[in-house]
């Protein structure tokens, strides 16, 4: 992949939420940059397997569906799963996923937003 990431490495879970999430944005038409496509998995990837697909599925459902989505569902499970990540490297991508202003920003609780600013603080300090 562009982006540096080896779709031979990453577990065939994670390519699998990649290619159904760059799926959707090529059947509408929407440009394609992997690295926020990443960052924009990055709380399914934090979540148990059944539960990450579940999430995207109803992620997807608010992005085309709002009024038929289970909101306040996915916006615990979203909340849970960046709240209990000790990722640098998911926790990097939540962070560009909020400067790229994802949908699912929208849905983060305050306490969520502070462990994310923190995270991203701690991992651009020198010590």
């Amino acid at each position: 992949m562009r982006d540096g990431r080896n779709p031979t490495t990453d577990p065939p879970h994670n390519v699998g939420l990649f290619g159904a999430l760059a799926s959707r944005y090529r059947a509408r038409g929407t440009p394609i940059d992997e690295a926020v496509i990443w960052s924009e998995l990055a709380p399914f990837l934090l979540m148990e397997k059944f539960d990450g697909v579940e999430a995207l599925a109803e992620y997807v459902m608010l992005q085309e569906r709002p009024n038929e989505a289970r909101t306040g569902w996915l916006t615990d499970r979203i909340n849970v799963a960046l709240r209990s990540c000790h990722d640098d490297s998911l926790m990097a991508a939540a962070a560009l996923a909020l400067m790229n202003r994802v949908a699912w920003c929208g849905l983060l609780e305050p306490s969520t937003l502070r462990v994310i600013e923190q995270a991203n603080r701690l991992s651009m300090s020198p010590y």
